[in-house]
């Protein structure tokens, strides 16, 4: 049960000597979706463009096709490395322009590898997008590289591509570490420090009533939060937190507000929802305002959204991302998932335990059942009988932590539960069943006769909203 990190990898020279057919055979080989016409087209044109730009390179570096940023669900079409300088290779082959959206999505997958990925930290990105036919006078070659080390978006057509690799290999400063290309690309996620702490100041200067209507009593319950992460790190102790209430009562911004906290304290921490549109809301709505108070102030320099929404990510993202990372170098035994025998120790870019000691899932009462997370894997990812529910698998992943380390269910109250959604039954069941040793802390608003095995019962874990 592994994701491929990238669907084609090799060193210039190999790429070079190898036929287009081979070279898109594995790319082909490794997609898990379905080539159809236009795709298989598209490979093929930027492999025979590729070849063409990089023979005068075939020593000095190695290609890598479809490469996937660690947990941002994101893959860029192609990364060069050249002289350790990373160029990410955006292609537009259908498109006979520049769009300023794929400018922006160029932009975004570059900073999101700077950012995201433990080993671009101290590495030069170039990020290029490629529309093969598009005029010479549109094309974009001027240099500028950001106090990042990441260069604003070059854009080129196919007959100025390779004067453009060959500018920045002159201009910019080569990479100079030990690690091999190959060490490059197989760079785990870890959110670079920079950018945990332009997390904490975009947030901390956000106006909250702008992002999450709240009526609920959020310092009761932010404090109960607090107590517990304390009590569970010093104790080295695992727990799952559930939070109740009404829409609207605060149970967004307590996520939110947690992750950040956590930040604050140097712990990691993710907020994680299923509701892309919600996921969007929040980053975009954070970007946003921060970019107006970067122009507010005089002593800032100015922040594109693209850098805001990169940041904004480190602590907001989607919750499918992370369950799939986590499946990586897994497989089942009996009724458990375990790591292949010596699969992380071969893949550094791979971790078995999460980077995160908190996770916050939002709208946990709309987690799958077991079966309905055995039909997606078995249809999906290939994998027949998962022995979990999604809640069981989410705390099981947590469960990995040696120490210790906390699950925050955000619960809404009132909301019709749909087919395949396991509801607080599953979490219960999954805490009785596989993880008795876990603490559960929840509310006296759930009354259930499945929250009677050793619960510790606090009010202020229910927001109650102003006319509840």
């Amino acid at each position: 049960m592994s994701a491929t990190r990238y669907y084609y990898g090799n060193a210039i020279r190999t790429f070079l000597e190898s036929s287009d057919d081979e070279i898109y055979g594995s790319i082909s080989r490794n997609s898990p979706h379905d080539d159809n016409r236009k795709t298989k087209a598209s490979w093929i044109e930027e492999i025979q463009a590729l070849k063409n730009t990089l023979r005068p390179y075939a020593d000095r570096g190695s290609i890598f096709f479809e490469y996937n940023i660690p947990r941002m669900g994101r893959r860029a079409d192609v990364i060069l490395v050249i002289d350790g300088i990373i160029f990410l290779l955006e292609f537009k082959t259908s498109d006979s322009k520049f769009s300023h959206q794929a400018v922006m999505q160029t932009w975004d997958y570059a900073i999101d590898l700077k950012n995201f990925q433990l080993k671009s930290l101290d590495r030069t990105l170039v990020p290029i997008l490629v529309v093969p036919s598009e005029r010479d006078k549109y094309c974009i070659t001027t240099l500028e590289e950001g106090d990042d080390g990441v260069f604003r978006p070059l854009q080129v057509n196919l007959s100025l591509l390779s004067e453009v690799i060959e500018k920045v290999l002159l201009t910019a400063t080569s990479y100079h570490g030990c690690d091999s290309d190959l060490q490059w690309a197989r760079g785990g996620y870890e959110p670079t420090p920079t950018i945990i702490e332009a997390a904490i100041a975009l947030y901390n200067g956000h106006n909250v009533d702008e992002i999450t209507k709240h009526e609920g009593n959020i310092e009761a319950t932010m404090t109960e939060i607090d107590r517990i992460i304390t009590h569970c790190k010093t104790h080295k102790q695992k727990a799952v937190c559930f939070v109740t209430g009404v829409p609207g009562a605060g149970k967004t911004l307590i996520g939110l507000q947690t992750a950040i906290r956590q930040f604050n304290n140097d712990e990691k921490a993710i907020y994680l929802s299923g509701n892309y549109p919600l996921v969007r809301v929040l980053q975009e709505a954070l970007a946003r305002d921060f970019v107006e108070r970067s122009k507010a102030d005089p002593c800032g320099g100015k922040v594109t959204k693209t850098e805001a929404r990169s940041k904004v990510k480190s602590f907001i993202q989607m919750i499918h991302h992370y369950r799939d990372l986590y499946l990586e170098g897994t497989e089942i035994k009996g009724n458990e998932i375990i790591p292949k025998e010596g699969y992380f120790e071969s893949h550094r870019d791979k971790a078995y335990v999460p980077a995160d000691h908190v996770a916050i899932f939002d709208e946990a009462q709309r987690a799958w059942t077991r079966e309905e997370l055995q039909r997606f894997m078995r249809e999906k990812k290939g994998i027949p009988e998962f022995p979990y529910s999604e809640p069981a698998y989410l705390i099981s992943c947590m469960d990995r932590q040696p120490d210790w380390g906390v699950v925050i269910c955000l619960i809404g109250g009132g909301q019709e539960i749909n087919k395949g959604e396991a509801g607080m039954p599953a979490w219960i069941e999954a805490i009785n069943t596989r993880f008795p040793d876990w603490h559960v802390y929840f509310s006296n608003a759930i009354n259930s006769p499945e929250y009677s095995e050793r619960p510790r019962c606090r009010n202020s874990y229910h927001l109650s909203g102003a006319n509840s």
